[in-house]
């Protein structure tokens, strides 16, 4: 439960403007209007109700002195105004939602590393496996173990060596025939 006359918002009319509410009248009967810098309805209304039953200094008074729940209610810090004390719970709230990005973005950037370290070791990993097949593939081929096909290439290119090696003389007498 919070009191009025304990709240940084309640403010004095001043002519055209709203000024602190002056300390030495937080307490005693004055003739000072009373108002809320936020407009908060229950307060004009009991203000209004009480000023109508009894009278308006004790009216003030009593309902500043009395003891409601109230949303807006801001400590009173003396020699600040209600637009003072507005200013610096706005200036607090942006600095609680800044607070609360900043660790939004901390969580989403541990977030995106995570991810990236997991990426990491996987495609590590994945490497991994693939020099280790190559390695065996390199080991099997070198062994012979498993190359059939490469020694028929051999055996083949060997023939085809051979076929042309033979050709090859054949047409060189063929030649040296016709020419003499």
């Amino acid at each position: 439960m919070v009191k009025c006359n304990e709240c940084g918002y309640l403010a004095a009319v001043n002519g055209l403007e709203l000024v602190e509410f002056p300390a030495a009248y937080r307490n005693k009967e004055s003739t000072i209007s009373a108002i809320c810098f936020v407009r908060q309805k229950q307060f004009a209304d009991h203000l209004a109700r009480a000023q109508k039953a009894t009278g308006f200094p004790e009216a003030t008074l009593e309902v500043l002195c009395e003891d409601r729940d109230c949303v807006e209610f801001t400590e009173w810090m003396p020699g600040f105004g209600p637009k003072e004390h507005f200013e610096m719970n706005v200036l607090e709230r942006e600095r609680l939602r800044q607070k609360e990005c900043d660790e939004r973005d901390r969580q989403w950037r541990e977030a995106q590393a995570e991810k990236e370290r997991e990426w990491r070791e996987t495609q590590a990993a994945r490497e991994h496996a693939w020099r280790q097949e190559d390695l065996a593939r390199e080991r099997q081929w070198r062994s012979g173990v498993g190359l059939p096909e490469l020694r028929t290439m051999v055996y083949i290119a060997a023939a085809v060596a051979f076929c042309t090696s033979v050709m090859t003389l054949i047409v060189a007498k063929l030649l040296s025939w016709l020419v003499s």
